[in-house]
Order: structure tokens, then sequence, then C-alpha cells
């Protein structure tokens, strides 16, 4: 869960992998605001079945619109989101009908 077309590498230590972050920023044309943001992946491998981790996104404002934005949306800048995940890999077996 990245965005689109950005790709990141991690590293892994024993079982636990870390992400070089990933920025980008954002901006809204004929709005004096743009939105710098950061996102970082960590996480650990359980076993050869499952792996958890988390997203970790943090994002500012830039220029003038920022109060504007703030109040509009009811959010203060910077702001930060975590997400949580969990992946299991299930073996289906052969998926080929006869």
């Amino acid at each position: 869960m990245q965005p689109a077309g950005v790709t990141t590498t991690c590293e892994l230590d024993t079982d636990h992998f870390l992400c070089a972050p990933i920025d980008q920023t954002l901006t809204v044309d004929g709005v004096d605001a743009s939105l710098p943001s950061r996102l970082g992946i960590t996480g650990t491998v359980s076993n050869t079945l499952q792996m958890c981790g988390t997203y970790a996104a943090n994002v500012d404002c830039d220029g003038a619109a920022c109060a504007l934005a703030e109040a509009t949306y009811q959010i203060s800048f910077p702001c930060t989101a975590l997400l949580r995940w969990c992946a299991d890999h299930e073996d289906v077996g052969d998926t080929a009908t006869p």
C-alpha cells in the first residue's frame, strides 16, 4: 500500500523489516498550499506464512491557505495517521478446474 507508481526499498534484519521513507508533496492548482508528506513502513515477519506491520503517514502544510484548510476540514497540521496491518499466506492448492 503505497502511492501509485512509487517504489521503496526495504531491509530485513532477522524478523524485522524497515523500508526507506517515501516523501511526496501534493499541490492543488489555484490554492496557496502544498502538503509535504512522508510515509514510513515497518514490520515483522512472524514465520513463512505471516507478517505484520505499520504504515505511518505524516502530513504537513505549507502556504497561506493552510489555516483555511485546517478550519474547513477540522484538522491540525502537522498530522499523523497510523495503519496497522497483518498479511497471511494461504495455499489454495491447484485452482485449475478439470
